[in-house]
């Protein structure tokens, strides 16, 4: 726009309009303005909006949100994770969308990135990573308020016009660089400048490392991570099979072994199992199956499967005299037979 000044014409930017923000972005705004500095317990958060996470690949269920997860302690986030969008003509969409943020004044927002979107129309697999704040994190851990105690190079303003330094030696006044000079003084010092390099690297390294630990044992201490692990992997399927030696004899004196076995150091507990292959058949489709014969009170004790089931009861495993005899489907098979009861024979 130009408007007539004096005989000339005064150039005049119009404003530019007023965009309001996305629902993403207002939602983020508030978690960062009222929720993170508040978590001082370790949290994870996750479910972030697509519009803050170009890089992340949609939920199948919810388009909006990405599979994101970000990790929080002491008021601030100390990693970041998500599984990478790998679909070209998503990502291209995404950066467009960033680059309408940017013109609206988020600095932070990304641009286009051409050579990015090339490679991955080229194709690139299922990928997931995490980054985690060794900085922030060594805050906590040595209960630094600044950022820049454990920063081993941190980034300075400058002091001032060129030559300030050597205006202050003329005028008398000390310049304090102890710390600066020694470094410099032990690179200039060394015989070989790789050494130096080597050990700092080395250093960094076992730095990374360390703190990585360091988060793993915290997230295990926090929330028992441990024993969590532990139980779900035991409760999935049995730590050791003792099979018998000529298949479809079946073992003599089971009894005996199971309360030898039971003695052992570290088994927790001893469960018999019959193994049959059987064939489903059900109006839609028909499929086999490996039968699994239980004794009841002994399989309780090693698996939580039977303690969470969707419907039914374990009434039937129970009763001997049941008929028909007391069965328990997964949930996939009755999905795919489409059945209410299962017909079961062996083949």
């Amino acid at each position: 726009m130009a408007a007539p000044h004096g005989g000339r014409c005064q150039p005049r930017l119009a404003p530019a309009p007023f965009r309001p923000p996305t629902a993403g972005e207002a939602l983020t705004d508030l978690f960062e303005s009222r929720v993170e500095a508040q978590l001082i317990q370790p949290t994870i958060i996750y479910d972030y909006p697509v519009e803050t996470s170009p890089l992340s690949k949609n939920k199948p269920e919810d388009p909006a949100f990405v599979e994101r997860f970000e990790i929080y302690a002491a008021g601030m986030e100390l990693g970041n994770a998500y599984t990478e969008l790998n679909d070209p003509q998503e990502q291209r969409r995404r950066f467009e969308m960033q680059i309408a943020m940017r013109e609206r004044g988020d600095e932070e927002a990304h641009q286009m990135d051409e050579d990015y979107v090339r490679a991955l129309a080229y194709a690139m697999p299922p990928t997931g990573g995490e980054g985690i704040g060794i900085d922030r994190l060594t805050m906590i851990l040595t209960g630094c308020r600044s950022i820049r105690d454990v920063i081993l190079f941190p980034l300075l303003r400058p002091e001032g016009p060129i030559g300030l330094a050597a205006q202050l030696r003329e005028l008398g006044q000390p310049v304090n660089s102890r710390f600066e000079l020694f470094i410099a003084a032990r690179y200039l010092r060394a015989r070989r400048k790789q050494a130096v390099i080597s050990v700092i690297t080395a250093i960094s390294i076992v730095g990374v490392a360390a703190g990585v630990m360091a988060l793993i044992v915290a997230m295990a201490v926090n929330n028992g991570f441990h024993n969590t692990l532990q139980r779900n992997l035991l409760g999935a399927m049995a730590h050791i099979n003792v099979l018998e030696k000529e298949p479809g004899n079946g073992i003599e004196n089971w009894r005996d072994l199971a309360a030898r076995l039971r003695k052992l150091p570290h088994v927790t507990a001893v469960a018999p199992a019959l193994y049959a292959p059987v064939f489903l058949s059900g109006p839609l489709q028909s499929k086999g199956a490996v039968l699994k014969g239980i004794d009841l009170n002994s399989e309780l004790a090693i698996s939580d499967t039977l303690r969470h089931l969707k419907s039914g009861s374990l009434d039937r495993l129970r009763d001997p005299n049941a008929s028909p005899p007391g069965i328990i489907l997964g949930s996939r098979i009755v999905e795919d037979t489409a059945w209410c009861s299962i017909r079961a024979s062996t083949w």
